[in-house]
Formats: structure tokens, sequence, C-alpha cells
């Protein structure tokens, strides 16, 4: 399952958390916890790459509301930033995800065929 696809299938059966205890609340997750929730996975931080590997190769991510340069740079953080301090709504975040995760079936072979065609 996508990311951002995950993180619509949690909002619609559980309000939305916020704030860092948030990340743990079976009740009212925060973006993150409601996906990882979705996809029968524990609620931690370190959780989110080894599910979604994408989310730890994205080194020049930043907040699409104010352009502030999240910590760390990684995707997770935007995540937590959107939601925590902007007060996205987890449609908004999953809609942001889906700009920028990539698409089922979407790989390296794809892209390489795409180069050599162009060259």
């Amino acid at each position: 399952m996508r990311l951002s696809e995950a993180i619509m299938m949690n909002g619609m059966t559980k309000p939305q958390g916020f704030g860092v205890d948030s990340m743990y609340s079976l009740d009212a997750p925060c973006a993150i916890g409601g996906a990882l929730q979705a996809v029968g996975e524990r609620q931690q931080y370190s959780v989110v790459g080894e599910v979604w590997p994408w989310t730890e190769e994205n080194d020049h991510i930043i907040c699409p509301l104010c352009k502030y340069p999240v910590p760390a740079e990684q995707t997770v953080a935007v995540l937590f930033h959107l939601n925590d301090i902007h007060k996205w709504t987890r449609a908004q975040i999953a809609e942001w995800v889906a700009s920028i995760e990539p698409r089922e079936g979407e790989n390296v072979e794809v892209i390489e065929e795409v180069v050599y065609e162009t060259v």
C-alpha cells in the first residue's frame, strides 16, 4: 500500500491527533502513526523508512506550505511538520504525499529506458 493511501485509510476511521504522543495513539494518531496503523506496523518513526523506503531517499524535501527546510530534510520530518505545525488534515497531507511518492510499479529500469530513448 502506498503511503498516501495508508494516511487516507486511517483518516477515514479515526480522528487526527497532534503532538509527539499522537504518533503512538491508538485512538487519535497523527498522519504518520495512522498510516502505520493502517498497514499493521508498529507506530515508531524508524518503521516508516522500513515500510516506505523512498521516504529516506528524498534529501531535498521542504515544507510545501512555508518552504521551511525541515531538519534532516526527510519526508517523515515534513509529515510531522505539516501535521503538527500547520495542522493540515490527513487528506491534505495524503494529497501532498501522492504528489511526491513513486507511482505503483515505478522502478529504475523504467527510468533507464526513458534515458536511453532520449540519448
